[in-house]
């Protein structure tokens, strides 16, 4: 795990999750999700293509708003990137 501190991580700093799918998963991803965030770890999700709208909101950190997102194919992500990449700024001055 990544996000401990004999792997590297630091206290003082945010920790914060992207995941990107394209589809539903096989496994339980619900459960593992709850206990990052509980960990105080930020979770954003980003569903391409045939991806469950319902398990990224599941999985992300609230708000929605800013922490899911869609796009069509593989090819929009820079669509999504300025607005992406904002939100986890801004998540991370609060954070701090």
């Amino acid at each position: 795990n990544s996000f401990k501190a004999e792997s590297g991580s630091r206290s003082d700093v945010p920790k914060i999750v992207i995941l990107i799918t394209d589809g539903k998963s096989q496994d339980d991803v619900l459960s593992p999700a709850q206990r990052l965030r509980d960990a105080g770890i930020e979770l954003f999700a980003i569903g391409v293509k045939y991806a469950d709208k319902k398990e990224l909101r599941a999985i992300a950190s609230p708000p929605q708003k800013t922490h899911v997102y869609n796009v069509p194919d593989f090819r929009f992500m820079f669509d999504i990137m300025e607005k992406l990449t904002r939100s986890v700024c801004e998540r991370i001055s609060e954070l701090n």
